[in-house]
């Protein structure tokens, strides 16, 4: 595959400090082509963050929906102690597509700290948003239930099923929660200045201790192309192939067209009008299905274009950089995604496939 739009894009995006680490993976019908930015590879280690809503807590809850541990319509009261019977009716479908009405709120230190109980009630005792099913407004916190969830129905904590479920099926290299803070091979895509105790972003699970069913697992692009290619090929070894269908179609468009409304599968954000992160790479027809993440990476599939494209940077970092660490325009992290793809459509029109 020609590459020379995109070396040229990242490159440029190296020299004006969008970013300062960048791997970028593209696949059409077979064929790859990875380029690298900054002092990265196929092993460097990238913060994922809320891209793991779809690389392990959704894999996680399709693959107990496949062993009929749970349902779709399995409910919130039927997990945790609920004394609103409005949100003890949610559904494990409505916190997939983001439609359960729970919204993010800040977890402190201290209830992080208190484990599953404590964190699942102070996100349940929080008034819900709107009335479940109604609208469709993206919930870390509803994601962090369901990878409680997970957890029940399993029996183990959620990076304990990531290994076991996820990293050895798919025999995963390197990709794990909570790195170490002086890992050799890894992006800074913490976007505070010090890197503290944990170099998880994200200060929710940062208070959590690093490992929520709403992301903040740290993958490299190796790994990431492995699920990938495991998912464009309706692999077993994820969740049953059944599934894929079933996850992959869109959940919510008789839900209210909102400020925030978003074409959802389970757990998949499907993009529809091309959305600035997929740029002209992926058409806006409905067929495209994927997932950004914070710290400035994303994934992004389309069956009928067989085409698959990952984005790993820590533009979100170098965007805060360039304050002193005092705030940022989190459209710069969406524009630097939507500058590679199309770099990469670019690429793609020139040469590829022959």
């Amino acid at each position: 595959m020609k590459t020379d739009n995109l070396k040229k894009c990242i490159a440029d995006g190296l020299r004006q400090k969008r970013y300062g680490n960048a791997a970028v993976a593209v696949w059409k019908s077979g064929r790859k082509a990875e380029v690298f930015g900054g002092n990265t590879d196929r092993y460097t280690y990238f913060d994922m963050a809320s891209c793991g809503k779809v690389l392990v807590t959704t894999p996680l809850i399709l693959k107990a929906i496949g062993e009929k541990k749970i349902s779709l319509q399995s409910e919130l009261k039927d997990f945790f102690d609920v004394g609103d019977e409005t949100k003890g009716k949610i559904t494990v479908e409505q916190l997939l597509t983001h439609t359960s009405g729970i919204v993010r709120n800040a977890i402190s230190p201290e209830i992080g700290a208190a484990g599953r109980g404590a964190v699942a009630k102070h996100i349940l005792d929080e008034p819900l948003a709107f009335a479940p099913g109604s609208e469709v407004r993206y919930s870390c916190n509803g994601m962090i239930l369901l990878g409680y969830i997970a957890e029940i129905v399993f029996g183990e904590p959620l990076d304990g099923l990531f290994e076991r479920y996820i990293k050895k099926p798919l025999k995963l290299e390197r990709s794990k929660f909570n790195i170490a803070i002086d890992e050799p091979n890894a992006a800074d895509c913490f976007e505070r200045e010090h890197v503290g105790k944990l170099r998880v972003d994200d200060i929710n699970v940062y208070n959590m201790g690093g490992v929520a069913g709403s992301g903040a697992s740290f993958w490299c692009l190796s790994d990431v192309e492995n699920f990938m290619e495991s998912v464009m090929k309706k692999s077993g070894t994820v969740y049953d192939p059944d599934l894929y269908a079933v996850a992959e179609r869109n959940y919510t468009s008789g839900c209210a067209r909102t400020a925030s409304y978003e074409d959802r599968g389970l757990g998949w954000m499907e993009a529809r009008e091309t959305p600035i992160d997929t740029g002209d790479l992926f058409p806006g027809n409905g067929g495209t299905f994927g997932h950004t993440g914070w710290t400035g990476v994303s994934v992004f599939f389309n069956r009928t274009l067989d085409l698959y494209a990952i984005v790993l940077t820590n533009a979100t970092r170098f965007n805060n950089m360039k304050s002193g660490f005092k705030g940022f325009d989190f459209m710069d992290t969406h524009r630097a995604r939507r500058d590679i793809m199309n770099a990469i459509k670019a690429d793609l029109n020139e040469g590829f496939p022959d």
